[in-house]
């Protein structure tokens, strides 16, 4: 009978308990302006309904069509404008902006988002390149054939630095295939877990295995439903710093050895590994981005969850660290034979041994042959030794004693004519004139 009622506009029915399928006849009726259904015990399909959208929005066509739901199979409703739960827990049925581009989930999204990065990479490269043969035209000379050389020697120890001198990752440095394959299994399972989040992220008001949280109320007594979700710009702000500080670096780091591996004065084999490392280092840190934009979007509902869930995921990008510290555990033998570097190589590249005579401290530092630069210091060539902190601060120390120390002294003149060799770790650098 209901179906007779054909200029019917307003029908509110939540909150009754009513059980069974909806008659059919109410797809007959096409004045809607408002319809509530929720918060009953109707299974089957909604039928089709058309409303007369009068300010009403997300609140016009409500019923119990998201999950979880009390029976195995929640209410289907094609029409419906906002679905709720058996928590009483509602949220509009609107397409994400992934789904109005034309994809039909993030999961799809995800893979275009891959080749993606591979095509800004393969750009980077290219550009590189064709900057770095344009540059190298010219006849060379001594000083850029000895800048050239002084580039191969520091490669290996700069890509390490950049992929980490303690992350598995260092394997694909190597020329180890076990060392290869674990560091590719250690990558495979960052990107499977991250993938994880991404399907939890999927905003599917009927599927159960989506962490979507329903952040939308619909009182009894109001014709409108409200938006409980407590997050605001101030999260966002938050997150975009814990974001920027974690993983802006490696995008950076990752984008400098994709344009390494442009450069025409390394072989083929080098050139392919820094181009593996940088793509490596931008995929995982971009994805990583994505994956916590999509999820925190899905499922934070305030400033504290927001920052939550950040940190969970980006304690994923931990992994690769985590497993390194696993094999040095085991056997450290095992991460040179890998092709990565120990603890014990990495302090002895990165602890810097000046020896000089008494006579040529001071000239060297006052003609600034040994100077001071960014993360460690630069001797003639632009040959740079990467320190740690702790170490740098004490040079810096030393450095600040003997200028004051020194600062009036006047060398012998027998010594202008000396040279000094200054030795970083097993690398002799070319001898400071002084």
């Amino acid at each position: 009978e209901i179906g007779f009622l054909s200029k019917l506009k307003y029908l509110r029915l939540c909150y009754n308990g009513f059980t069974g399928q909806l008659p059919s006849h109410l797809g007959k009726l096409q004045h809607f302006q408002l319809l509530h259904l929720h918060d009953n015990r109707f299974v089957g399909t909604v039928p089709s309904v058309k409303l007369e959208l009068r300010g009403f929005n997300e609140s016009s066509f409500i019923s119990d069509c998201g999950v979880p739901s009390i029976f195995d199979d929640p209410l289907i409703c094609h029409d419906c404008t906002m679905c709720c739960n058996s928590r009483s827990e509602c949220y509009p049925t609107e397409e994400t902006n992934i789904q109005k581009s034309n994809f039909s989930s993030y999961e799809e999204f995800s893979w275009v988002f891959f080749v993606s990065v591979i095509g800004f990479a393969i750009m980077i490269y290219l550009t590189s390149y064709a900057l770095d043969k344009y540059k190298h035209q010219s006849k060379p000379t001594q000083s850029n054939l000895q800048r050239r050389e002084s580039m191969k020697r520091r490669a290996k120890n700069y890509t390490v630095d950049k992929m980490g001198e303690r992350s598995v990752y260092s394997f694909f440095l190597g020329k180890n295939w076990c060392g290869w394959m674990i560091a590719l299994a250690i990558l495979g399972v960052q990107l499977w877990v991250l993938f994880v989040f991404v399907i939890g992220a999927e905003q599917d008001l009927s599927d159960d295995k989506s962490d979507f949280m329903f952040t939308w109320k619909c009182f009894r007594d109001e014709e409108m439903c409200s938006n409980d979700a407590n997050l605001d710009a101030t999260g966002w702000i938050i997150f975009g710093i814990l974001m920027t500080s974690h993983l802006l670096p490696d995008i950076i780091n990752g984008t400098k050895m994709v344009v390494l591996s442009g450069k025409v004065c390394y072989n083929f084999n080098q050139r392919a590994r820094f181009f593996f490392g940088g793509l490596l280092l931008i995929t995982v840190t971009a994805f990583t981005l994505f994956t916590s934009v999509v999820y925190n979007k899905a499922i934070a509902t305030s400033n504290t969850e927001i920052v939550t869930n950040a940190v969970i995921i980006l304690f994923i990008t931990d992994l690769d660290e985590q497993c390194f510290r696993l094999f040095k555990c085991i056997d450290e033998d095992l991460i040179k034979w890998f092709g990565g570097k120990s603890d014990d190589q990495a302090m002895q590249h990165l602890t810097t041994s000046v020896s000089v005579s008494a006579t040529a401290v001071p000239s060297a530092a006052q003609t600034g042959s040994v100077r001071q630069q960014g993360l460690g210091f630069l001797v003639d060539d632009g040959v740079e030794v990467r320190m740690k902190q702790q170490i740098e601060k004490k040079l810096e120390l030393f450095w600040d004693e003997v200028r004051n120390i020194l600062k009036d002294y006047q060398p012998p003149k027998a010594a202008l004519d000396e040279k000094v060799d200054c030795t970083f770790g097993d690398d002799v650098v070319d001898e400071v004139a002084v």
